[in-house]
């Protein structure tokens, strides 16, 4: 029926100490890996003067790649960032190097075009650039829902542009032809992640593990009836304990109803919470911490 936000996990990434060597016509970048829950990683390569696309993907847990593609006497410049389901990560810090030949030296050079001596050691001749790059939380980024297809559209990398499915992330058919989006951090983990409110039934399906598909009501979570059709779904941490739950906004009464004990059912007023004619007919909902 459905298919860390995203980006939506909290994945941290710290790359430092990358290593660049001269093996047979390649450069070998290696990285330190300290994120513990990712996909892969994306590792993406300009020339000095040139605009940065992706040459390659590797696996979780890889540290190092070898880009046999190089010229020699070109400078290339990389970057590389982690990824899963839920979200990706800032770029590194850039390093640049230049091949000569396939027994000669390779230099560091910094985004100014500085030339960074290399040096000697027992296995031929390397240049270590020390990068500053730290472990970072992700912040909120936007998205959309395409109800005519049941698509997801997410700004993983919160640069407020569409930079295809392979950078930001798509997620496919979670949800159904009249079904209406929410996010929320349904688990406490601090992550935003997918659902949809049905309001044909008053159901509401939340993907609870954040992996981006549906994996049924005994792993994910289905909740209601709560809301009828003329609804318009919320999420919130109505409680102040650090995890979303579900509301709805009624624009035909400018009524509100919050899921104050997070049951996923509506218990009425005396146990959840009511909010009377606070907006009008046309209104949207919007939640947040003012």
């Amino acid at each position: 029926m459905m298919s860390k936000y995203v980006l939506i996990l909290s994945l941290l990434l710290t790359l430092a100490g990358w290593r660049k060597e001269v093996i047979a016509d390649q450069l070998r970048l290696s990285w330190s890996d300290n994120s513990t829950d990712e996909t892969g990683f994306q590792i993406e390569r300009r020339t000095l003067n040139g605009t940065y696309s992706q040459i390659a993907m590797v696996g979780a847990n890889v540290t190092a790649y070898s880009d046999s593609t190089v010229t020699p006497g070109t400078t290339y410049c990389y970057r590389v960032r982690a990824f899963n389901t839920e979200e990706i990560s800032t770029y590194s810090e850039e390093t640049c190097g230049s091949l000569v030949s396939a027994s000669s030296v390779i230099v560091a050079v910094n985004a100014e075009g500085t030339i960074t001596p290399s040096m000697s050691t027992a296995n031929g001749t390397e240049s270590t650039v020390s990068l500053g790059t730290t472990a970072q939380q992700f912040g909120t980024g936007i998205g959309v829902f395409r109800a005519t297809t049941s698509t997801w559209h997410l700004d993983r990398n919160e640069n407020g542009l569409w930079d295809t499915c392979l950078t930001d992330g798509c997620v496919e058919s979670f949800g159904l032809t009249g079904d209406l989006p929410v996010v929320g951090d349904w688990d406490g983990s601090g992550k935003s992640a997918l659902g949809i409110f049905r309001p044909s039934t008053g159901q509401w399906f939340l993907d609870f593990n954040g992996n981006g598909q549906w994996d049924g009501c005994t792993v994910d979570k289905c909740l209601g009836p709560f809301g009828i059709a003329g609804d318009l779904p919320v999420a919130g941490d109505w409680n102040n304990v650090g995890v979303a739950n579900i509301g709805i906004f009624d624009p035909s009464l400018g009524l509100w109803e919050l899921d104050m004990n997070g049951n996923g059912l509506w218990d009425g007023c005396q146990v959840d919470r009511c909010i009377e004619t606070f907006g009008q007919e046309g209104d949207l909902p919007v939640v947040g911490k003012w």
